[in-house]
């Protein structure tokens, strides 16, 4: 190596640590210097549910498992056709699978196996909200033996959830101005948010075949959306 590469070298070799060392220092003098604001925001938008989903259960008992699942498919099909005679769209009914487990019961306090349950879940998510009576009575007459769940639907949730995200980040911002109205600083930009998705359409619980259940309305559900956003300050 010649005696000017080497100068040059070295020279570099002491140049650079400097140049890292003020670069450090304007990094930590900007997070020094960059003044923000945290604040909430919360939306709400209300909306009149326009389906509904029902949740069957067919249950039977017996000593052969062969014949329990033909029977069970037997009934599955008579309510499928019970559906098909109320016009609901077969793309929106779901037969689960077959679930099979020994069946017991206890004599003179000794637990003994009589034989086996076998039970199918159907699910039904149908568009005319007043027809869930009459549904529900025909699914029941064509060999459902329980109902697991009950809920009304707003079908649109994903666009009205966005709807009430923009309010939120309009009253995020909202609160970040009043927070610094009595200063002398103003709102600069949006440094980061985060949603929190624990919000949404309200899961209905799960129904009896009662009084309650002919009696049941729709009512209004509300979608909210609730956000945390970091401003700057300018």
């Amino acid at each position: 190596m010649t005696t000017w590469m080497a100068k040059w070298v070295i020279s570099i070799g002491l140049f650079l640590p400097a140049v890292v060392a003020q670069a450090q220092l304007y990094s930590q003098n900007n997070q020094v210097l960059q003044r923000t604001v945290t604040v909430q925001g919360q939306g709400a938008v209300s909306a009149i549910p326009d389906r509904f989903r029902v949740v069957f259960s067919v249950e039977l008992k017996g000593p052969v498992a062969t014949k329990l699942n033909e029977q069970i498919e037997e009934k599955t099909r008579a309510i499928i056709n019970a559906l098909d005679a109320l016009e609901v769209d077969r793309s929106y009914v779901r037969t689960m699978q077959i679930s099979l487990r020994p069946g017991f019961e206890m004599r003179d306090r000794e637990r003994i196996q009589i034989g086996f349950v076998l039970t199918r879940m159907i699910s039904v998510n149908h568009s005319s909200i007043g027809q869930y009576g009459q549904l529900i009575d025909a699914v029941l007459r064509a060999g459902a033996t329980g109902i697991e769940n009950f809920e009304f639907i707003v079908s649109n949730a994903d666009a009205l959830y966005e709807q009430a995200l923009a309010l939120a980040m309009q009253d995020a911002q909202k609160k970040a101005e009043v927070i610094v109205r009595p200063t002398k600083d103003s709102i600069g930009y949006l440094i980061s948010v985060n949603q929190h998705h624990n919000q949404g359409i309200p899961q209905h619980r799960a129904m009896t075949m009662d009084a309650e259940m002919s009696t049941a309305l729709a009512g209004t559900q509300v979608i909210n959306a609730n956000v945390t956003a970091v401003f700057s300050l300018l």
